[in-house]
């Protein structure tokens, strides 16, 4: 089994021993590796990103996070995007659909002014927020599966990455 699938294949195990209910009838999200994280809402699918398109977007993430009461001082910064996806995934339809046209608005003129980009406005847009407070509810709230996610991307992170 090549590198990356097995990372998404402890990733699809944990996803579903630790978040999905079984009698739901939500789908299980699909997971890609490629250069950006992100979460696709129409084919609920959550890509694991390579490619940092700015430097000081870990430690501004993880600054972001601890402010707002993130309890875990040392998680890697994939396994915190990872996790961000889950909470795009997990909170995304319970987001109003004037706040999603506020969103697109705001991210538009972010993504048309990259230079001038203020990251914290991003994550304060009613997605990104939804996603960022799902996540540290579920970190601060579920200590063994944290240390088993942290456990995968410390065992097939980089081997996935490079293989791509």
């Amino acid at each position: 089994m090549r590198p990356s699938e097995k990372l998404k294949s402890e990733l699809y195990h944990w996803l579903a021993k630790n978040l999905l209910d079984p009698t739901s009838l939500d789908p299980m999200p699909t997971l890609y590796i490629d250069r950006k994280f992100c979460y696709d809402k129409i084919d609920h699918s959550i890509t694991l990103g390579w490619d940092l398109e700015r430097e000081d977007l870990p430690e501004a993430f993880n600054n972001w996070l601890l402010r707002h009461g993130l309890i875990w001082n040392n998680l890697p910064y994939p396994m915190l995007a990872f996790l961000h996806e889950v909470g795009h995934y997990k909170t995304i339809d319970s987001i109003p659909h004037n706040d999603m046209y506020i969103t697109w608005w705001i991210k538009g003129i972010l993504a048309y002014h990259r230079e001038k980009e203020d990251i914290n406005l991003y994550w304060n847009t009613p997605d990104e927020y939804a996603a960022n407070m799902w996540l540290i509810n579920f970190a601060n709230n579920h200590e063994e599966a944290i240390n088993e996610l942290g456990d995968i991307f410390c065992n097939y992170w980089n081997d996935a990455i490079e293989g791509n």
